[in-house]
């Protein structure tokens, strides 16, 4: 593996969407902001509400009721290394054209529909996503390369709401998406085709397997 400095200088030039912008989302933007990328672009439509505080990193008694996306932007842009921009939207095929030629997406979404429709759109414009997903006490993170379909062989299912659960759990959920971009970007090795990634915060353990 190189050094830290040279994956910083290959990721230098490097534009990311991070789709979603709450639990899993703010620790993502928070983390990649500070690697040096030269832009972020940042989809959400939602608001910061109460029941967000105690997992959301952005939501503070100051942000309730603002937009999560325009908050978490707006809070990387004053740390001035990476150029975010904020899409105070929920992310739609009428989206596409505008991050069609991003790097990397991150996908930090919370509805299977909504990580099929990233699948879709890293099919037609060649984009890696980052997928990871938390339920509860739980997590899991693959890297999706077009043509795999990983999310669709995890997601053929009914759709399960998921448990509550710490902040601690997304934030290390984020870290290991962000770790995987940073990687992928630079040339390192990555999760491979149809590893998952899953961490099991009440085991305390973590394994790959293969879907």
């Amino acid at each position: 593996m190189e050094s830290i400095e040279d994956i910083k200088l290959k990721i230098s030039d490097k534009t990311i969407a991070v789709i979603g912008a709450g639990g899993l989302g703010g620790y993502i933007i928070g983390l990649a902001s500070r690697l040096g990328l030269a832009k972020i672009f940042v989809f959400d439509g939602d608001l910061f509400s109460q029941s967000n505080i105690d997992r959301q990193l952005y939501c503070k008694k100051q942000t309730l009721g603002k937009n999560k996306a325009e908050v978490a932007a707006e809070s990387c842009n004053e740390v001035g290394v990476t150029e975010a921009i904020a899409v105070a939207v929920f992310f739609n095929e009428e989206y596409f054209e505008l991050i069609k030629d991003v790097d990397c997406v991150i996908d930090a979404t919370d509805n299977i529909a909504s990580r099929l429709l990233l699948e879709r759109f890293g099919e037609l414009y060649n984009v890696p996503i980052i997928h990871g997903a938390i339920d509860g006490m739980y997590g899991h993170v693959a890297v999706v390369r077009p043509g795999e379909k990983t999310i669709s062989k995890l997601y053929s299912g009914e759709e399960i709401k998921p448990g509550k659960t710490f902040s601690f759990v997304p934030s290390l959920i984020a870290s290991i998406q962000v770790s995987q971009m940073a990687k992928l970007l630079s040339g390192e090795k990555t999760l491979s085709k149809g590893e998952l990634f899953i961490v099991d915060f009440i085991e305390s353990t973590t394994k790959v397997i293969n879907i």
